[in-house]
């Protein structure tokens, strides 16, 4: 990883040379330049605790902010400009821990998006995830996630991650969260 941004592209040369069948090696360049893996994937980590509460809030704390893939990720505001329109996948992950207790936790994330009329960030329909975090002092961590979401962007809009928790306070610590985007060839 250089400063928050992951490399997910190997050469032909460097599969075959780790052993990898010419079949997984084609079979991986095909993907790779569907996806356009070279200019338009990026992978950020979160820095620093994040408290959750019971209202939507953007998740937000990134590790810096980070230029990539058509994509600048704003790690004060948590939002993400989409530099060029087309249709990028989302893979998100968040984990919140609760040491404190034997009350269950509840923590919901979403993919919200600027719509460019005035009106603000609306929800992207079906781009959530709730789960169960906390059952009691030992059993005290989970994650919620969004795997996959294809959301059609234009140039200029930007979309954020939102999290809250419905009963206790989460907390979401360094290295608990990670996202994933990718644009569409």
């Amino acid at each position: 990883m250089v400063d928050g941004l992951q490399s997910f592209v190997f050469s032909a040369e460097e599969l075959r040379n780790e052993g990898f069948p010419e079949s997984f090696v084609e079979d991986y360049l095909n993907l790779a330049e569907n996806f356009r893996i070279l200019a338009t994937r990026f992978q950020a980590v979160k820095s620093g605790q994040q408290l959750t509460t019971g209202a939507y809030a953007p998740l937000t704390g990134w590790n810096l902010d980070i230029e990539g893939g058509n994509l600048l990720l704003d790690s004060l505001s948590g939002e993400i400009t989409h530099q060029n329109s087309g249709v990028y996948q989302f893979f998100v992950w968040v984990m919140g821990e609760n040491s404190g207790g034997n009350n269950r936790i509840q923590l919901d994330i979403k993919i919200q998006i600027d719509k460019l009329d005035g009106a603000g960030f609306v929800d992207v329909p079906f781009a959530m995830d709730s789960q169960y975090i906390l059952r009691n002092a030992t059993q005290n961590r989970g994650s919620a996630q969004i795997n996959g979401c294809l959301i059609d962007v234009s140039t200029g809009q930007k979309t954020r991650i939102m999290v809250k928790d419905i009963g206790q306070v989460a907390a979401i610590e360094d290295d608990y969260a990670r996202i994933t985007i990718g644009r569409k060839a």
